[in-house]
């Protein structure tokens, strides 16, 4: 009966067709592939973004292998942008969604 992850997707710009999300969770446990493919839907399918992106610090190797095994690339590193710590900038195009989630389930 315990929460154990959440995402938020955020800041959205119709203009570009961009839209962030974030993360967190207690444990790793709670994601499957076939979960994020229905998560990643929402603003792939249903808001028609081109590009999702997300942020993590680049000491979370957890998070940095999970993101690139689930079809996030890294785009960009932010210097010194979580006070002392890099941010690691990863992304997904649409295309590659529809290539790695065809219909948001693998």
């Amino acid at each position: 009966g315990k929460e154990m992850a959440g995402i938020v997707f955020h800041d959205y710009k119709p203009l570009f067709k961009t839209m962030e999300f974030s993360i967190a969770a207690e444990t790793p446990r709670w994601v499957t592939r076939r979960l994020i493919g229905k998560l990643l839907s929402y603003p792939f399918e249903q808001v028609g973004v081109s590009k999702l992106w997300c942020a993590t610090n680049s000491g979370n190797e957890r998070c940095l292998r999970l993101a690139k095994g689930l079809g996030f690339i890294q785009e960009a590193i932010l210097s010194r942008h979580f006070g002392v710590e890099h941010a690691v900038i990863l992304r997904m195009f649409a295309k590659d969604y529809r290539k790695l989630y065809p219909k948001g389930v693998p």
